[in-house]
């Protein structure tokens, strides 16, 4: 499998390797099989973002699916509360929740 720089990836933790990650790949090491991997934080393994050092043997390219949806393109979460429609009298100037 061919890295490149700024690739995402899984790969397995040097020091651990039951513990699986994901990241993009910011430099590969032209004097061995290491590749240092700025982790993607999941709020449970990696809280913050840091960089991982793998052996390239424990790399496996992740596939990005075009049809993901950036945050700024998500809409608000309502919690489940749905709009009704404004009336037909135009009376209102917003729409009613229901509760």
């Amino acid at each position: 499998m061919a890295l490149e720089l700024g690739q995402r990836v899984k790969f397995l933790r040097s020091h651990d390797r039951t513990v699986e990650l994901t990241g993009r790949i910011v430099k590969i090491h032209e004097d061995s099989d290491a590749v240092d991997i700025e982790t993607e934080p999941d709020g449970r393994i990696a809280e913050v973002s840091t960089i991982e050092t793998a052996h390239r043997g424990d790399i496996t390219a992740v596939d990005v699916d075009v049809t993901q949806v950036t945050p700024a393109e998500v809409p608000p979460e309502t919690h489940g509360i749905e709009e009704e429609p404004a009336s037909e009298t135009g009376a209102e100037s917003r729409p009613r929740r229901r509760r």
